[in-house]
């Protein structure tokens, strides 16, 4: 639904400044990006261009035809205007950054441009692997002391608490390295789990927020169909051990692939004579 609407507010802004679609395009990232926004997400939009095809006076006018009406719609928009270049320049620099635009999506307008963004980031990301790995392992540490561990809380966030969404993500951002895989079966239904529980969250709340609270807790536990607060907290604590330990193991693995001595091509001596 989302998309669709994004789709007719490009073909409108487009119209309306009578300019062609080549060389720049409408791409989303986030949770737009991998398909599992809640009644409540924020927006997370990017009109990438290539910083030739079209003036700056032309990306401004299209940026602005774009952006607001969106915010007349009400929604809460976070929107930027990067070129190629810039792209890989934000991603070096700022690790959110880099994590949300793994998920870069293209939405409308030239197609080529984003999938030309998306694998230059991708390509970055699994480059500076051995760098980038102890910056995000270190953020995850931050986050769990700040916000404490989800399956051991009673009122705790669904998004930032260790074991919640934004842990889920880490892992597929360090799939993305190249250096292991990510768990699946149980770690997707829990991820999964997560996300449903957060959306009842916003839809039981009417509020954006991903921390359930006790005052809640009844309502959406009775939207999700279980007996009582205590049964919804037991499931919410089962899935956050699964995320969690899926994290450790995909470090783990990551961490051991870096260590792996690279191979090294040189002749064997075998029975006396050099061979490949």
């Amino acid at each position: 639904v989302v998309d669709t609407a994004l789709a007719q507010v490009w073909a409108q802004a487009v119209d309306k400044i009578g300019i062609g679609t080549e060389g720049v395009a409408l791409a989303v990232v986030g949770s737009q990006a991998r398909r599992d926004a809640g009644p409540t997400s924020d927006l997370d939009c990017l009109l990438v261009h290539d910083g030739r095809t079209l003036t700056a006076d032309q990306i401004e006018a299209l940026a602005a035809a774009l952006w607001y009406p969106i915010w007349d719609a009400g929604l809460d928009l976070d929107h930027s205007v990067r070129t190629l270049a810039q792209c890989r320049q934000i991603a070096s620099k700022d690790l959110v950054a880099a994590v949300g635009l793994l998920d870069l999506r293209h939405v409308a307008g030239d197609e080529g441009v984003v999938l030309k963004a998306r694998t230059a980031v991708l390509e970055d990301w699994r480059g500076a692997a051995r760098r980038r790995l102890p910056e995000l392992l270190a953020s995850t540490r931050t986050r769990a002391e700040r916000s404490g561990e989800l399956a051991y809380l009673i009122e705790g966030d669904l998004k930032e608490a260790r074991g919640g969404i934004r842990d889920a993500v880490v892992v597929s951002a360090l799939a993305a390295t190249w250096l292991t895989d990510k768990p699946h079966g149980e770690f997707d239904r829990a991820y999964d789990h997560l996300l449903t529980v957060r959306d009842a969250v916003a839809l039981e709340t009417g509020r954006h927020t991903s921390r359930l609270l006790q005052a809640d807790a009844d309502g959406v536990a009775a939207r999700l169909g279980y007996a009582d607060r205590d049964d919804l907290l037991a499931s919410i604590a089962q899935a956050a051990r699964t995320v969690s330990y899926a994290l450790d193991v995909t470090v783990r693995r990551a961490r051991q692939a870096l260590r792996r001595p690279s191979p090294t091509w040189r002749p064997l001596l075998v029975r006396g004579r050099r061979v490949a």
